[in-house]
């Protein structure tokens, strides 16, 4: 299963904690993301429970890294420990990019986008075997 982009996943983390207050408890927010994947199909309930050979579960270290990086920007601030909370440059911009979807420009880009990338990766399989051949 391809998972969905990196940016998708922390932007439904952000939707996901302001939802729920701005701090939430990491459980609830991994459930709270493949709940959102789930339901616009992107996810099924087996790639959610996918371990790597090793056992870890794939989609929760997918999760764990990309809130590794939302720190490095300050969207996500320091908590106890299991705790994830929005920071308030993650409160400003956020707000700052609702202001921007509120002209319905922001999801009409996104969607352009995920269009785009369904597009390109159809094309692709189709013409695999016909790109490998010419190499």
């Amino acid at each position: 299963m391809k998972y969905p982009y990196q940016d998708a996943i922390a932007w439904v983390i952000l939707e996901s904690l302001e939802a729920l207050g701005g701090e939430a408890k990491r459980k609830g927010i991994i459930k709270a993301v493949a709940n959102h994947f789930i339901n616009i199909k992107r996810l099924t309930e087996e790639d959610i429970q996918s371990k790597e050979p090793r056992g870890k579960n794939v989609w929760e270290h997918r999760i764990d890294s990309i809130r590794a990086q939302m720190l490095v920007p300050k969207w996500l601030g320091p908590t106890s420990i299991g705790t994830w909370k929005l920071t308030p440059a993650a409160w400003a911009g956020f707000f700052t990019i609702r202001a921007f979807d509120l002209s319905g420009e922001l999801k009409s880009w996104v969607q352009s986008l995920e269009q785009s990338s369904n597009k390109a990766e159809g094309w692709l399989q189709l013409n695999r075997a016909e790109m490998v051949q010419k190499i």
